[in-house]
């Protein structure tokens, strides 16, 4: 029988789509997460008020579970928005901040204090400028993340196909060789 779709295709040319967008329209991913948390709220209020008079009701426990769900995916976006650059921004900007002091520490014993003294400089103001400009660097870290999926795509579609599917000729098994 013959393959209508190769799902192998498939998969590579949507992660290169999906990396396309994201690289593009990195706000697409929390426009994303407040559609589908509204979806979640309005389908389970909905299925509440529609199935409570019937045989089969829908527990008001659930209803509420779920939207509190989707409410929490409502407010993922804020949390990343803030959290990640927050993050990263703090560990390069200690990173920067223990470098300058390890700096100052081999100048008594060394002369070679001035490159680990400028790249502490150097990571002491990214951390800074990182943690100043949370909204931009999200925004980065969103198009490099589709960057890296169109990559992935496109080397996966146009890479070496592997002949691990085949079965070997030979097979040596403890110098002694077996052919099929």
């Amino acid at each position: 029988m013959k393959k209508i779709i190769d799902l192998k295709n498939v998969s590579q040319y949507t992660a290169i789509i999906i990396g396309i967008i994201l690289a593009a329209f990195p706000q697409i991913v929390k426009w994303i997460f407040y559609s589908t948390g509204a979806f979640i709220i309005i389908f389970n209020i909905a299925k509440y008020f529609i199935l409570r008079n019937k045989e089969k009701h829908y527990s008001l426990f659930k209803m509420f579970m779920y939207s509190m769900f989707g409410a929490l995916l409502i407010l993922v976006p804020a949390f990343l928005e803030i959290g990640i650059p927050l993050v990263a921004g703090a560990f390069i900007f200690m990173n920067g901040f223990e470098r300058l002091v390890n700096a100052f520490s081999l100048r008594k014993d060394e002369n070679k204090w001035v490159i680990p003294l400028v790249v502490g400089i150097l990571f002491t103001g990214f951390g800074f400028y990182v943690l100043a400009n949370y909204k931009k660097v999200t925004e980065m870290i969103i198009r490099i993340i589709g960057v890296i999926i169109i990559v992935i795509g496109i080397s996966k579609q146009f890479g070496k196909k592997s002949n691990s599917d085949k079965p070997a000729e030979v097979l040596e098994v403890n110098n002694f060789k077996v052919k099929d």
